[in-house]
């Protein structure tokens, strides 16, 4: 797998016509050098073989004086010939550097070697001056690429940011088939075709599972509601035990409990759009401390923050859910006292802890529907597990 690049797209093209605009400015400088050098050695070569024809036809050779141009000739075994001449093998030679670099022709003409040197300390200014001129283009072109490139990126770039614009705006529902403008026929049309498709596949699995929750919703509710209506059949009989009596408010807080997850369940898998539901969460709570008192026979501690809502944008059967399977897990798995508390921008339903074994089995809650059901609301839930304390903490939007 590719790790992640941090530069953006239209950051790598503005690099690579930087880039680019340098390397070919940096190829035609080093070829303008060397076309420069070449044609001077030719042009130099040329004219003292002209220089030293002319001396051995009778010629003299006149340098005026303060002039920058100096032309000496020597014979290697004249006295007067420099000794830094005298070795030099028949070829053209650089001696020197700078102002004060000379070029010296040594030729070999009837077995006597003839040596003439040119010395010109304007050459050597106007090649420092070339190699500037160069320096300055490569840097002017390197610029002016990396500008063309700004230029040249956002609109290459602009469809696709179009289009990201357009995706991120799509809401979850379902949208016409031309929710999405029409793209030049490129590799931009290319990808928006590619998720109108994308998106046309999701829309048709959306509505084949809201079709499917129907019918469970049905054909799991129906049972329930004979489940409990039967129920409320039977205790209306006065002649019934009390052991039996109990038993059958037991098995319809069972139902009623049931019927509040499915419900919650269903919310989950359909994510129905518009005006999100509300509920009471205090009555809410009471009632499932109620519950819990009636089925475990454990008096939970419900405390109210004085910030606490009155109203909480969420499904009553989803907070319902929560807060009874919450409640029953502090009961069943941990120690009392149990406590429930409600503040602006949280529940917590703490208990004293279930000993150090237990503590370190941190699947005992079973948590997991919970969990959904709280992502579904866009809650946070933070459990933290010890010997001496266990508590549950619902953290809602803004908080």
């Amino acid at each position: 797998m590719r790790p992640k690049s941090s530069q953006t797209l239209r950051g790598r093209l503005v690099i690579a016509f930087g880039l680019l605009g340098f390397l070919l400015s940096t190829v035609f400088a080093v070829g303008v050098h060397f076309a420069f050098e070449s044609i001077e050695h030719d042009l130099l070569v040329d004219m003292l073989e002209r220089e030293l024809e002319s001396v051995r036809q009778g010629g003299t050779i006149v340098s005026a004086a303060g002039s920058a141009i100096r032309i000496e000739y020597y014979v290697s075994d004249a006295t007067s010939t420099p000794e830094v001449y005298r070795n030099l093998a028949p070829g053209f030679h650089e001696i020197g550097s700078n102002e004060h670099e000379r070029h010296v022709l040594v030729k070999n003409v009837e077995g006597v070697r003839h040596m003439v040197v040119f010395q010109d300390e304007n050459i050597e200014r106007r090649e420092e001056a070339l190699m500037w001129t160069l320096v300055i283009s490569v840097l002017i072109a390197t610029y002016l690429s990396i500008w063309l490139g700004f230029v040249i990126s956002r609109r290459v770039i602009s469809p696709v940011t179009a289009l990201a614009g357009e995706i991120r705006q799509l809401e979850y529902a379902a949208a016409p088939a031309d929710a999405l403008r029409t793209y030049a026929q490129d590799e931009v049309g290319e990808l928006a075709e590619a998720f109108r498709d994308y998106r046309r596949r999701l829309q048709e699995f959306i509505v084949r599972e809201q079709a499917f929750t129907g019918t469970v919703s049905h054909e799991l509710r129906t049972p329930l509601t004979v489940i409990g209506s039967n129920i409320d059949v039977l205790l209306q009989d006065a002649r019934l035990a009390s052991a039996a009596r109990e038993r059958l408010l037991r098995m319809r807080r069972a139902v009623r409990a049931s019927a509040d997850l499915i419900n919650a369940l269903l919310n989950i898998a359909r994510r129905e759009n518009g005006s999100p539901a509300e509920c009471e969460p205090r009555a809410i709570i009471d009632a499932a401390a109620r519950d819990a008192a009636e089925q475990f026979g454990v008096n939970a501690v419900v405390e109210l923050a004085a910030d606490a809502p009155a109203i909480l944008r969420s499904p009553a059967a989803i907070f319902a859910a929560v807060v009874r399977n919450l409640l029953h897990n502090a009961i069943e798995h941990g120690r009392q006292p149990v406590t429930v508390r409600l503040a602006r921008d949280r529940l917590t339903i703490a208990d004293a802890g279930s000993g150090p074994a237990a503590a370190e089995k941190e699947g005992r809650l079973g948590l997991d529907i919970v969990q959904r059901l709280c992502e579904g609301q866009g809650w946070r839930l933070d459990v933290s597990i010890g010997a001496s304390a266990t508590q549950a903490c619902v953290h809602f939007p803004g908080g």
